[in-house]
C-alpha cells in the first residue's frame, strides 16, 4: 500500500510537469475535399494529390467522376506513395463501377477500364512494387465481397496472386514474455523505494515519461497491473497524449488503434482476423489469447501490424459506407 502510493505521489510530480505542452492535434478527415478544376485543366502540372483527393470520388458521380478518376489513376502517384488508394479505388471498379458503363460512349470510361487493368497487371507482376499497405486494401475488398447483403451487381476482385503468398506471424516465446515481464516488474519495483532512500540523485529524469516510454514492459506494467492506483493509469496515459506522436511507444499506439478496429469490425459486421492479411491476423489472434505478446514484437513487426490495423481504420468506412450505399440505390 505504501509503495503505491509513492508510485502515484512520484508519478504525479514527474508527469504534471508535462502537462503545460500542448495535446497533440487529431486530424480528421470528415470534409472531403474535391479535387480543384483549375488542377484537372493543367496537364502538365507537378502532382499535388493527396489520399483524400481519392477519397473524394465517394462524392461525384457520371461523367465527372470519370474524368477525376482518369487524372489520378493517370498521376505517378498512384504508382508509389498514393498506390494503395489507387488500388483500392481500382478494385471498386473492378468490383462494381465497371458494371454500371455509361450508355453513351465514354472515352474517359474506356480510358479507365484500360488504365486499372494495366495497373492491377503490373502491380500483380511485381513490375509495379507493391506498397506495404496493398495486400491489407485487397484484402479489405476481399472481405467487403464476402458480406450479406451485397449488391447483385458487386462481384468480387479480380484475383492478384502476389497477394495470395501467406506470411505467417511466430509470437515470442513464453520465456521471452516472461523475461520482459520480469523487467518491467524489476523496473515498477525501483519506482518504489523511497523507504530506503536510495532511488537514484537525478530522478526526475531517470524516473519522468521519457524514461517510462522508453521501457515498454515498464509502460504495460503502469497501464495493465491492477493493484496500482487509477489515477497513476491516468496520469501516465495523459502524458502520453502530450507527447509528439513519433516519441510515443508504437506499441500503444498499436494497442489502442487495436481497440478501435475492434469498435469499427462491431459497427460495420465484418471479423477483424477476416478482413486482415495472414501476418496481421495471425498477430491478433496472439493478442487475443496475451495482449502482452504485442510489447514484446520487435520493432520492424510493430511497425507492419501498425500499418495493416491503420489501413483497416482508414479505408473500411469509406468503402463500406458506400457499399451501404449502392444497396439503397
Amino acid at each position: 500500500m505504501k509503495k503505491n502510493i509513492f508510485v502515484f505521489v512520484l508519478l504525479n510530480s514527474c508527469l504534471l510537469a508535462l502537462s503545460s505542452q500542448s495535446l497533440v492535434q487529431k486530424s480528421t478527415s470528415s470534409d472531403v475535399p474535391i479535387v480543384q478544376e483549375e488542377l484537372l485543366q493543367d496537364e502538365a502540372a507537378e502532382s499535388l494529390f493527396t489520399s483524400q483527393d481519392w477519397f473524394a470520388l465517394h462524392n461525384l458521380s457520371g461523367g465527372e467522376y470519370w474524368a477525376v478518376f482518369l487524372r489520378l489513376l493517370s498521376d505517378e502517384s498512384s504508382r508509389n506513395e498514393l498506390q494503395p488508394y489507387a488500388l483500392a479505388e481500382c478494385l471498386w471498379f473492378e468490383c462494381f463501377a465497371k458494371k454500371n458503363e455509361p450508355t453513351e460512349p465514354n472515352e474517359d470510361f474506356t480510358a479507365i477500364s484500360d488504365l486499372v487493368f494495366d495497373f492491377l497487371e503490373k502491380i500483380d507482376t511485381g513490375e509495379v512494387p507493391p506498397h506495404e499497405k496493398s495486400d491489407t486494401v485487397y484484402s479489405i475488398f476481399k472481405c467487403l465481397a464476402s458480406l450479406k447483403p451485397c449488391p447483385e451487381d458487386f462481384s468480387s476482385p479480380p484475383s492478384l496472386q502476389i497477394f495470395a503468398m501467406e506470411s505467417l506471424f511466430s509470437p515470442p516465446s513464453k520465456e521471452i514474455r516472461s523475461v520482459n515481464m520480469y523487467r518491467g516488474l524489476v523496473a515498477l519495483e525501483r519506482l518504489a523505494l523511497t523507504d530506503r532512500g536510495d532511488l537514484p540523485q537525478d530522478s526526475s529524469v531517470a524516473f519522468g515519461i521519457e524514461h517510462i516510454v522508453s521501457n515498454p514492459p515498464l509502460l504495460y506494467v503502469l497501464l495493465k497491473d491492477d493493484s496500482l492506483d487509477d489515477t497513476v493509469q491516468q496520469n501516465v496515459k495523459d502524458s502520453l497524449e502530450t507527447l509528439p506522436k513519433n516519441s510515443i511507444p508504437k506499441f500503444y499506439l498499436c494497442q489502442n488503434l487495436l481497440d478501435a478496429c475492434k469498435k469499427t469490425s462491431v459497427r460495420y459486421g465484418f471479423v477483424l482476423t477476416d478482413i486482415l492479411p495472414s501476418f496481421s491476423c495471425s498477430v491478433v489472434k496472439s493478442v487475443m489469447e496475451d495482449d502482452f505478446v504485442l510489447w514484446c514484437l520487435p520493432e520492424q513487426e510493430v511497425n507492419r501490424f501498425y500499418g495493416d490495423i491503420s489501413c483497416v481504420q482508414e479505408f473500411v468506412p469509406i468503402y463500406f459506407n458506400r457499399l451501404v450505399e449502392a444497396l439503397n440505390e
